[in-house]
């Protein structure tokens, strides 16, 4: 699966749709196979939602690194932390 720039902005209407203007706590999980361009992931970086919290859930080594990778350099306000798994997602979730 590849995210485009289209994505993004589907996502942001359904996320403002679905929770109208409240702060939520967010999981992102990815496929081993999903990939973002750099336009949508530029893109999705200027459209952030303000959310309490994210957890993003992804399973393949790689880019796990990648994303941890770009969390530390791109430092936001929100906490975010990478998970292999939903469970463990969740717990750290529920402490937000």
């Amino acid at each position: 699966m590849d995210i485009e720039i289209g994505d993004i902005d589907e996502l942001s209407e359904a996320y403002d749709k679905m929770t109208q203007g409240r702060r939520m706590k967010v999981i992102q999980e990815f496929d081993h196979f999903t990939s973002i361009s750099n336009e949508a992931r530029k893109h999705a970086a200027e459209k952030a939602p303000d959310v309490r919290a994210v957890a993003y859930i992804i399973k393949g080594l790689g880019q796990r690194m990648i994303l941890r990778f770009y969390l530390n350099i791109r430092r936001r306000k929100v906490k975010a932390k990478v998970f292999m798994n939903m469970e463990e997602a969740l717990q750290w979730l529920d402490r937000y």
